[in-house]
């Protein structure tokens, strides 16, 4: 371990004596000053802060919570979108299920719709799947298309909410580490 001096540069005074590892921090953390705390933070290279802050008292890294909950919600909402890139099964197989796919749906069954009521409806639709194939659909198959498309958002979207109420509800750091956010999602 190395200790590291904080030096106010006004004045030259002390403001604390860190202990760090002998590597140093990693390559993209750095540390800066927080005069209203009076706490060495960690910030990463575009100065955001990081999840822990020096006490001075303690003379130790501490976990800050409601740091580490905005870290875990914003990967909660990433895990949330790549899991809903990865499309869904629908009655013809496989498709992208994120809100442009459910609005395509919605507008070509409108579309066939309305081309059925003025008698200029084809029988199918070619739709592109997810592996951009091209299968024909009926009016019917596009609302079964829709339908699970929509069961599909619901059910990560329910699972986003149920992750994000046990971040909010976390008192600890342990708390947080034992929300598993990889795993919860459904298949």
């Amino acid at each position: 371990m190395a200790d590291w001096t904080i030096i106010e540069t006004a004045t030259g005074t002390v403001l604390a004596q860190l202990c760090v590892p002998d590597d140093g921090f990693p390559a993209d953390v750095g540390w800066d000053w927080d005069s209203t705390t009076q706490t060495a933070v960690l910030v990463d290279r575009q100065g955001d802060p990081a999840i822990e802050q020096f006490d001075v008292v303690s003379q130790a890294w501490v976990p800050d919570i409601d740091k580490a909950k905005i870290a875990l919600l914003a990967r909660i909402s990433s895990c949330f979108y790549a899991v809903l890139a990865q499309g869904c099964a629908s009655p013809k197989g496989w498709v992208d299920c994120d809100d442009k796919a459910q609005a395509r749906v919605t507008s070509a069954v409108s579309l066939m719709r309305e081309a059925a009521a003025l008698q200029m409806a084809p029988e199918t639709l070619s739709w592109t799947m997810f592996d951009k194939s091209a299968v024909p659909h009926t009016v019917t198959d596009l609302v079964g298309l829709g339908i699970a498309i929509g069961f599909r958002t619901q059910a990560l979207f329910g699972t986003k909410q149920a992750l994000e109420a046990a971040v909010e509800a976390a008192t600890s750091i342990e708390d947080l580490n034992a929300i598993d956010i990889e795993g919860s999602w459904p298949a």
